[in-house]
């Protein structure tokens, strides 16, 4: 999973721990985490990789809606450390938006 995200600022910082618990039409599917480094330059888009750690007991409610809808919406909530010059602050995460899903079809 990639979050994206954009920096309006006139200065750069880092980013050096995301988690997140992400859901799938309400459905828990788990934890995304990331402690890699990410620089941000000033006024730029950036990208935040995450691994996610699946609820396996809740993978099958995902999958089902995956294939029974053409949409899906995912949310996520969590937090974001980010800081400048070697002092960070904890800031919370939230996302939701509605993504199509394709099981037989290609996505452009």
């Amino acid at each position: 999973m990639e979050l994206v995200y954009n920096n309006p600022n006139r200065i750069g910082f880092q980013v050096n721990h995301t988690e997140a618990d992400v859901y799938v039409d309400d459905v828990f599917l788990g934890r995304a985490l990331s402690d890699t480094l990410i620089k941000v330059a000033r006024k730029s888009d950036f990208v935040i990789p995450l691994r996610i750690q699946t609820d396996m007991k809740n993978i099958f409610k995902n999958a089902w809606s995956a294939i029974s809808s053409k949409e899906v919406t995912v949310r996520a909530t969590g937090t974001i450390r980010a800081g400048v010059g070697g002092l960070f602050k904890t800031i919370p995460l939230a996302y939701e938006g509605k993504h199509e899903v394709g099981m037989f079809e290609p996505r452009p």
